[in-house]
């Protein structure tokens, strides 16, 4: 009889048991699917999201976060409109991955919900990468023209610093003369791995500071009047390394 009665009570737990795991697995399947209608803020347990054709889209600048807390650390800053891929949320914040298999949190009020296939994300066109090109392409374009002492005509003649004064000039920017003028009073100073085309860069050729300036123009070259005429040199040659002092932006 004894033995009857705990078969009874057993089959009875495992019955609530299944129910309290059926329910739980519905409320973690149907929560995002009901976000997707109303932007309230989550405000449930942790929970996991199974659904692929979930995925949120930033309102505005967001803050992905380490853990779900605002005293966690920034994992990085997403642009307005970014697309992320939802993994699940936590009492107000939502767990997500970028297009970078980074993964993280957000706020949920930050975000809003979406249905169907997440979009992708086109990186954002920086205009002054567009101009830095323009202002490399002009100068291409005067290859060969002679090294003139104190020279500013990019057809009869440049020195180094007439060079890039001239050719910054043509885009209505006007630096100061001299290359040691340059380096100590134009642009903002970026370091060797950071270079982009147009930047100037400053060499040390006398030994007395700086005394030579060309602009790189993108991987690892850059243009320059040298002693004979405007050509291109490789940065990484021995000369210019022994010789090269820093760099400055002007477009920035």
């Amino acid at each position: 009889m004894n033995y009857i009665i705990k078969l009874r009570y057993a089959l009875v737990l495992g019955a609530v048991f299944s129910s309290l795991f059926t329910l739980h697995t519905f409320a973690n399947e149907t929560v995002f699917s009901e976000l997707t209608s109303s932007y309230d803020i989550i405000d449930v347990m942790p929970s996991k999201n199974s659904n692929p054709d979930i995925y949120v889209t930033c309102k505005a600048s967001v803050d992905m976060k380490s853990d779900s807390s605002n005293d966690s650390r920034q994992i990085r800053l997403l642009p307005s409109g970014y697309n992320l891929t939802v993994l699940g949320a936590e009492y107000g914040w939502v767990y997500v991955q970028d297009d970078e298999g980074n993964t993280g949190y957000v706020y949920s009020s930050n975000v809003k919900f979406k249905n169907g296939e997440k979009p992708e994300n086109i990186p954002a066109v920086d205009p002054l990468d567009e101009k830095r090109l323009e202002v490399v392409d002009f100068s291409k374009q005067y290859i060969g023209t002679p090294y003139v002492w104190g020279g500013t005509s990019l057809t009869a003649g440049v020195d180094c610093s007439g060079f890039v004064y001239s050719i910054y000039k043509n885009f209505g920017i006007t630096l100061n003369r001299s290359s040691r003028g340059m380096y100590s009073g134009n642009g903002i100073s970026v370091s060797k791995s950071e270079l982009k085309p147009g930047d100037l860069l400053f060499f040390n050729t006398s030994g007395g500071g700086v005394s030579h300036v060309g602009m790189y123009i993108g991987n690892n070259q850059y243009i320059h009047a040298a002693t004979v005429d405007v050509k291109i040199s490789d940065l990484n040659d021995s000369y210019s390394q022994k010789t090269y002092v820093g760099a400055k932006r002007i477009l920035a």
